[in-house]
């Protein structure tokens, strides 16, 4: 770095300031897709707390539960 010419440090600052212009979206959409991912996680919870009874009835109907508790 410290030897650099003038030229040669202009088009190393430049090409630092192009691979983070490219590296942030990806990020930007990488906590885009976690977002999402954890919203449908939440309505998922809710949906199967709703139905958990429906749930372990019928799972308590066809796989024998009483071997594992």
């Amino acid at each position: 770095m410290y030897n650099m010419s003038r030229q040669q440090y202009m088009r190393e600052t430049d090409r630092l300031k192009t691979s983070y212009n490219t590296e942030f979206p990806t990020a930007a959409v990488a906590a885009i897709a976690v977002f999402v991912n954890s919203w449908r996680y939440t309505i998922n919870i809710k949906i199967i707390n709703k139905y958990e009874k429906e749930l372990a009835n019928f799972l308590y109907g066809h796989i024998p539960l009483k071997e594992y508790f």
